[in-house]
């Protein structure tokens, strides 16, 4: 129920609104811009009196590094303040602004953007049409103003039909366009600038007897003031706009004379300059101002009429006067302009091309030099009636109320001056606001009944200083300030004091002309507007009776006229019974029957304040923090449990404790009776449970049970115990068992010694302390939580009644009051509650996130919850809360995707081809209530939730997961997914070198020598007793390893700071085990070139696992410097192979990487026979595909490091990629091929045989006789080449002419086999016949 600053439109790209108006200054991007305002320097230590008066300087004099430093400040400044120095103007519909500047103008509608479907505003404002529109040469814009225009239909009878925009220019001419930059009608009214527009429309008045507000358009000018009847305006733009849509569809500019505009012209005489002006409308003077008036102007002599004329008041601000007002009598002839013109544009072109079509009139072709001057009609002088007189003022601008009883002006001494219209006396002023923006809102209040016609009406001055960056409400005349807001300080004010033109007393009903009545347009392209409650009118110091009675009356409408109880009219009473100071009226609203079930939330609230001696926000917060906790473990799956009754015998119960015969009162009043040794903990769970079952039924007395545990004499020591015991026994406990608690707790506390409660300054009560370290050892988080805000509360009352006990000449009643807890507590106790309690917050809110459960989405049994506690996080080390947020996202499965990016399907969800539409739906509820719930976590934890840490021990959690199921391969891919996320390289580094050293060295290792005993993919049996994996999990385990390693090796490679990583204030005093990340930055620094050569190992393991391939030991591909660095720690240096080894390797590895090539172009093959048997053979010829074009890279770049031939590689894949009929991949692996001489005659053969099965096998009876034609050599050739040479030997003609026609053009003239290739040539192209 407070002012609020609400957004009501935004522009699509203001950047290009600046940069069109704008086309000097620099580009800024709108956090750039909000950055400079919230820095800029300039305030109120400026000397804003200089403003650089003097004379200009030669311009051929040299600048000096001052002036330059002036110049680049004086850019810097425009920079931000283009929005304020460019004439704009806000359509009060809504609908359209205008921007103008210079001779340029941008015009901009509302549009649906279906990229803000979501958002409260789901229209953007979208430049329609921008240009330059001037006329005349040197001509600028000076006034601009959207004028909505009603609509004449019955469907929108009243509502805006389109918006006309005037323009006002240098050369004194008014021009009117269209929403699209059509130029309707021009104008030259007066030879002077066009200083203002402003513009009135009709308002029903409010009482009977009251004039109405004629519409009229008002353009000011230096020496004269021109006012436009609206009626003739309406009409005359309505007959131009017609006139262009018949000229547009009719593809003619025939003319129609438009209807003359009514207009009058006054010369203002007695003020020396005119910078503003406003109409206060038509009034009627009574008979004694009437003759007041008389006697003051005309003397002794001044004759009066009968009857007091009616006048038209003009308010104009300026200098000698400060503030005029001028008076013009109704009832004179009004000049018509018959003479009125307008020019539509040819073929709907936009106002530049219309602009050269003369003065007036609808296309005129007539010449320039037959053109005549506009008839100018002369002013009518209009005398200064009075004024406030002030030299030295200057009156810059002139905002009149909505009500026309108070105006606004702002001048040049920075002050902000409010006028009293009526009498014509300033009544109040503001200082220091210097360059300020003036607006009005007018508030209604809400009817009982509906009827907003007369009800009461509130009005409110609208202040925006932007050398102060602040926007302030003010209420008119005499009240205090309001609101205020911090804003940019390159802002602009916009207060439209008009509506819709058009309406009368008819159509105006039922119809909202003016969807805001004052906006601010920040440079970021932001409007927003100010919602003002009405009752702000009444909050006054001394009015705060008739303001709750207000809310109240407001309180009982709403309750009447709403019938059901939703969650809005909840919120509505909450707001309502918020803004409330006087209790008795509280009251009132609380003794309402429908209002009962509603302020269940704000009584608890109130309670919780009184009660624990809070402030509202500190009551409001922990009733949020123990809400979004029982939401977050809502969904949680209950465990079945079954009520079995327990009932405590007598001689049970007296078994439970251990009587002291010998001990009397005055030795222990309290030790007479204990509990027995000999009982177990379940025994002493169920006496707890006896004791306290009935504090958690709220319809129970607590004072009944405080009497009994009064009179049993039993040691409070033990019942606290019991109680602890029995609270902490169950997670669920509730706020509203809270109250029955607290009385609890004080009644045992109260039968302490008050010694034991209060300790010497710095000591530590027992009795306290034992409590806290029970609420920190619990898993029962929340429970604990509830009992600290008890314990809290109640160790304050104490000290505090001891503080009145030491002195009783304290106010006892300002202890009653509810108050905030004091900002430093002297008592160690309380301190130690203080911290405890935000400890537990802190837990609860990490608790939240490890109580939500995937079970239900994933179908399998729930898991058990991950314990945590206070203690838990103190003796876990500084990385506790990251290791179980990562052991939380282990456990659950999710993806690195599900955690950072919006929430959507993953692919694990998508992979469920039965998954039903439900359980994706309900797997995306899980992961937005996870992201949220991590969201609200970073900002209570934001060291120990950073990205980088996070990531970390969640890529740990899914390694040590991996451990204990190797066969589980997705765990270990995801810690790799993980790892490879993490932005520091120092990091990442360093946990891919523990998790090889921990998890993967040993395996791979073991892996490693399997294969070179064996030579080929081991058996299942030898892989599970030699390396503990799976034959089927071999190939996804080196594939790991291989990434793993790649990692580690593009960490290597990055140069990055060694990471700091802090703890927050709260949790400084954790001991334990040092964290993930800490280990992972001590580590050693490692060797890239040994990296290397492990990563070369693994990608040869990989592609005989992957490949199946037999008869190759991995390790002999290595020389004896290759074998003996090989499973070392990646930090050492040892002695690294080099590239000139043994031939006999050489040549192995060689033969090796071959193979590789031809069994990944075999498994193209593979996919053709695939697609044959498949309905949807996509996602597998996809899968073989990109083997097929990963392998050969890799064995390039294992080639490169050998120092191979590089060049071999590449012809045997192109070869391979033939004999497999992949034509369009070997067409791109040959562009890289250098030697193209052998190139050529190893496709020479391929087309031979290619050639030879065609006329040999598929076309035999014609290929015969086709082989007649050709050279002995060729056909004999042909005859002997082998058939099986090739996998793929059936291809289309087409693809054997392409062939040989690459065949040719890598053979050169003088090789020998190139009269081979051009007689194939032929043949081939005789072969296109056969096919």
């Amino acid at each position: 129920m407070s002012c609020q600053l609400t957004s009501l439109a935004h522009f699509s790209d203001i950047s290009k609104v600046k940069s069109f108006l704008f086309p000097n200054l620099k580009e800024d991007s709108p956090e750039r811009l909000l950055k400079n305002a919230v820095n800029d320097g300039g305030g109120w230590d400026v000397d804003w009196d200089d403003w650089n008066d003097g004379d200009e300087e030669d311009s051929e004099s040299v600048s000096t590094p001052i002036e330059e430093e002036e110049v680049e400040s004086t850019m810097a400044d425009t920079k931000h303040s283009w929005l304020q120095e460019c004439v704009l103007s806000l359509s009060p519909a809504n609908d359209m602004i205008a921007i103008a500047n210079q001779q340029k103008i941008v015009l901009l509608s509302q549009k649906y953007d279906p990229q803000n479907k979501e958002s409260d505003i789901d229209t953007k404002l979208t430049k329609v049409w921008e240009g330059t529109i001037h006329q005349e040469e040197g001509e600028t814009i000076t006034a601009v103003l959207c004028l909505p225009l009603a609509s004449q239909k019955r469907s929108t009878q009243g509502g805006p039909d389109w918006t006309c925009v005037i323009v006002g220019f240098s050369s004194g001419h008014l021009r009117m366009y269209t929403e699209s930059g059509t130029l309707l009608l021009s104008q030259l009214l007066h030879t002077e600038p066009v200083q203002k527009l402003k513009c009135h429309t009709y308002e029903p008045p409010r009482y009977l007897g009251l004039a109405e507000q004629h519409e009229e358009l008002m353009i000011l000018f230096k020496k004269a003031l021109v006012t436009i009847d609206g009626f003739s305006l309406f009409q005359s733009l309505r007959a131009c706009r017609n006139q262009v849509a018949r000229a547009t569809a009719s593809g003619t500019d025939s003319s129609l004379q438009p209807p003359p505009l009514a207009y009058k012209k006054w010369g203002l005489q007695g003020q020396e300059r005119i910078l503003d002006c406003c109409s206060c409308g038509v009034g009627t003077p009574n008979p004694f101002d009437q003759m007041k008036a008389a006697a003051v102007i005309g003397g002794p002599s001044a004759t009066i009429r009968p009857t007091p004329p009616a006048h038209s008041m003009y308010l104009t601000s300026g200098i000698d006067h400060y503030v005029g007002f001028f008076y013009a009598v109704e009832g004179s002839a009004q000049p018509i302009l018959s003479e009125v013109a307008f020019a539509v544009a040819h073929k709907l072109k936009s106002a530049i091309m219309s602009a050269a079509s003369g003065w007036l009139g609808f296309g005129s072709k007539q010449r320039e030099e037959e053109r005549q001057k506009p008839k100018i009609e002369p002013e009518t002088p209009l005398s200064l009636r009075y004024g406030l007189p002030d030299k030295r003022r200057q009156g810059d601008n002139i905002f009149l109320s909505p009500n026309n009883n108070y105006a606004a002006t702002t001048d040049s001494f920075g002050r902000v001056t409010l006028i009293d219209v009526e009498n014509g006396i300033a009544v109040r002023m503001w200082k220091g606001y210097r360059d300020a923006q003036l607006g009005w809102i007018q508030v209604r209040e809400d009817s009982p009944h509906g009827n907003q016609e007369h009800s009461r009406v509130a009005q409110f001055l609208i202040i925006y200083a932007p050398r102060r960056g602040i926007l302030e409400v003010w209420t008119a005349a005499n009240g205090p300030r309001v609101a205020a807001f911090n804003v940019n300080k390159w802002c602009r004010l916009v207060c439209p004091s008009y509506g819709i033109m058009g309406l009368n007393n008819v159509t105006c009903r039922g119809v909202k002309t003016k969807v805001f009545q004052c906006a601010l347009i920040e440079p970021t392209g932001t409007i927003k507007t100010l919602d003002i409650p009405f009752h702000l009118a009444l909050s006054d110091k001394n009015s705060k009776r008739a303001r709750d009675l207000h809310l109240l009356k407001k309180l009982k409408t709403v309750m009447k006229d709403t019938s059901e109880e939703t969650e809005s009219l909840e919120n509505v009473v909450k707001n309502l019974l918020k803004d409330m100071r006087i209790a008795s009226i509280k009251q009132q609203v609380k003794a309402s029957s429908r209002i009962s079930h509603m302020r269940i939330a704000i009584i608890k609230q109130q309670e919780l304040m009184q009660m624990f001696r809070l402030s509202e926000y500190e009551a409001a917060h922990i009733i949020t923090q123990l809400e979004q906790c029982e939401v977050q473990t809502s969904s949680r799956s209950r465990r079945v449990k079954f009520d079995v009754e327990s009932k405590f015998s007598p001689a049970s119960f007296i078994n439970c404790f251990h009587c002291h015969l010998h001990c009397t009162e005055d030795q222990d009043p309290h030790g007479s009776v204990t509990i027995a040794t000999r009982i177990n903990d379940e025994k002493r769970s169920s006496l707890a449970n006896f004791f306290y079952q009935s504090i958690l039924c709220e319809t129970t007395c607590p004072s009944k049970l405080s009497c009994v545990l009064q009179d049993s004499k039993l040691s409070p020591n033990l019942l606290m115990k019991l109680l602890v015991m029995f609270w902490l026994s169950d997670e669920n406990r509730k706020l509203t068992m809270t109250f029955h608690l607290y009385h609890i707790v004080k009644t045992l506390t109260s039968l302490i010694y008050k010694s034991l409660l209060c300790v010497t300054s710095g000591e530590v009560s027992s009795w306290w302390l034992h409590i806290r370290e029970a609420c920190h050892h619990s898993n029962a988080v929340q429970a604990a939580y509830i009992l600290a805000l008890v314990c809290r509360s109640v160790a304050h009352e104490v000290i505090e009644n001891e503080l009145v006990s030491k002195d009783p000449d304290t106010d006892t009643d300002s202890v009653d009051q509810v108050q905030p807890k004091p900002k430093e507590d002297s008592s160690e106790d309380c301190q130690q509650w203080k911290t405890s309690v935000k400890k537990l917050e802190d837990v609860l809110c990490l608790s939240c996130l490890l109580h939500i459960s995937p079970s239900e989405v994933k179908g399998q049994t729930v898991p058990e919850p991950i314990p945590v506690s206070v203690t838990k996080l103190m003796e876990g080390g500084r990385g506790a809360v990251s290791e179980l947020v990562g052991c939380y996202v282990t456990q659950s499965g999710l993806h690195p995707s599900d955690l950072f990016l919006p929430c959507h399907m993953s692919e694990s969800t998508e992979v469920q081809g039965d998954a039903t539409e439900a359980t994706e739906t309900t797997f995306q509820t899980f992961l937005e209530r996870v992201q949220g719930q991590m969201e609200v976590l970073k900002q209570r934890l934001p060291h120990s939730m950073e990205s980088d840490v996070l990531l970390a021990n969640c890529c740990w959690e899914n390694a040590v997961q991996w451990n204990k199921d190797t066969e589980c391969l997705k765990n270990l891919e995801s810690s790799l997914e993980f790892l490879r996320l993490v932005q520091n390289a120092i990091l990442r580094q360093g946990v891919g070198s523990l998790l090889w050293h921990m998890f993967l060295a040993k395996t791979f290792s073991a892996a490693a020598h399997l294969m070179e005993k064996v030579g080929k993919v081991p058996k299942d049996r030898l892989c599970r007793k030699e390396v503990g994996l799976s034959e089927g999990s071999m190939a996804g385990f080196v594939g790991c390893t291989c990434d793993l390693l790649d990692i580690i090796m593009e960490a290597n490679c990055e140069a990055n700071e060694v990471p700091v990583f802090n703890i927050e204030h709260l949790w400084q005093d954790v001991r334990g085990p040092a964290s993930l990340v800490e280990l992972a930055i001590d580590q050693k620094s490692t060797n890239y070139g040994l990296l290397r050569l492990h990563y070369q190992l693994a990608v040869m393991m990989h592609a005989i696992l992957v490949f199946g391939m037999k008869s190759v030991k991995v390790l002999s591909l290595f020389d004896s410097k290759g074998k003996n660095s090989l499973f070392l720690d990646l930090h050492q240096h040892p002695l690294l192979p080099s590239q000139n080894i043994d031939a006999f390797i050489s040549n192995s590895r060689k033969n090796f990487f071959a193979r590789v090539i031809s069994n990944a172009i075999l498994s193209l093959d593979v996919a053709k026979s695939s697609m044959t048997s498949l309905v949807s053979p996509t996602s597998p010829n996809r899968k073989f595909v990109g083997a097929a074009t990963k392998w050969p890279a890799l064995i390039l770049e294992l080639a490169k490091d050998f120092g191979l031939d590089l060049d071999f590689f590449k012809r045997h894949h192109v070869c391979e990629l033939y004999s497999g009929a992949q034509d369009k991949m070997a067409e791109e692996v040959l562009l890289t091929v250098n030697d193209h001489e052998l190139i050529g005659s190893q496709l020479l053969l391929i087309a031979g045989h290619r050639t030879a099965h065609f006329l040999l096998d598929s076309h035999k009876s014609q290929g015969v006789d086709l082989l007649t034609t050709v050279s002995p050599a060729l056909s004999t050739w042909l005859k002997s080449l082998d058939k099986g040479h090739l996998r793929q030997p059936n291809v289309p003609v087409g693809d054997i002419a392409l062939l040989v026609q690459h065949v040719a053009n890598n053979l050169p003239e003088g090789y020998p086999e190139y009269e081979l290739a051009i007689s194939l040539v032929d043949l081939v192209q005789s072969m296109s016949s056969i096919s």
